[in-house]
């Protein structure tokens, strides 16, 4: 285990890779695994019954847990214990998948990059914040064994969200400052920019591509890293727009 400035706790147990911060209230623990399991487990939720437990969510290839109420001295012990029990879990499900390496740096003012790099599939993710709890412009990818690309999900708040999985490019766009004023007497009221449904435009994906592909380039993204970036958006410029999902 290492400790960084005496709050921040990283390491891997088994196949578990997990992250503890003690500078939040509550303080929150992440763990990492091979796979997105993403639905709860019978067996998992007994162990996830700890009274210190306040709330858990699920997140990109992992859980995160939201601790109370752990006094700072023993707080390494408690969640010790509950970190190797969740990797016994874990690593008993699922003993084929390893989990090779955890990485997460800042490469801007407001940006940062996390990768989870398993022996099945790296998992890579950048992210440029307007201001705090604000997201501007957002990349996740997803590589298999083989290096191919198999999904790509974008969040641009200028355009809107771009996916693609299983071959199909989906895209949604968010209304304007116009039609969100015009919609309802609710609405102009309480203004607010929404999803407005599925665009097909070729337009909007390469506008939507060149923001991201700028917000990276602009960012000092390791250049290993960046080069999966570029890989994955030359990627996406190239496929054609009869797979875009109607």
């Amino acid at each position: 285990m290492k400790n960084n400035i005496l709050t921040e706790y990283t390491g891997r147990i088994q196949n578990c890779f997990f992250r503890l911060d003690t500078t939040s209230e509550p303080a929150i623990l992440e763990i990492f695994f091979p796979k997105c399991m993403n639905e709860d487990y019978p067996e998992l939720n007994v162990i996830l019954k700890e009274p210190y437990i306040k709330n858990k969510e699920w997140i990109d290839s992992g859980l995160r847990l939201f601790l109370k109420g752990i006094p700072p001295k023993k707080v390494i012990k408690k969640t010790g214990s509950l970190i190797e029990k969740i990797a016994v879990y874990i690593t008993n499900k699922y003993p084929d998948d390893i989990f090779y390496n955890y990485k997460q740096y800042s490469c801007g003012p407001r940006s940062n990059i996390i990768l989870l790099h398993f022996n099945k599939t790296i998992v890579l993710k950048y992210c440029e914040e307007l201001r705090e709890d604000f997201t501007k412009n957002f990349c996740k990818l997803v590589f298999n064994e083989e290096g191919n690309c198999e999904k790509v999900y974008l969040n641009c708040y200028e355009e809107g969200i771009l996916e693609y999985k299983n071959g199909l490019i989906e895209m949604h766009r968010w209304e304007s400052e116009e039609e969100a004023q015009s919609l309802s007497y609710f609405n102009r009221h309480y203004t607010q920019r929404l999803l407005d449904g599925v665009v097909t435009e070729a337009d909007t994906k390469t506008r939507m591509i060149k923001i991201i592909r700028s917000s990276i380039d602009a960012a000092a993204v390791e250049a290993e890293d960046r080069s999966f970036f570029v890989k994955a958006l030359d990627f996406l410029e190239k496929t054609v727009q009869e797979k875009t999902i109607e």
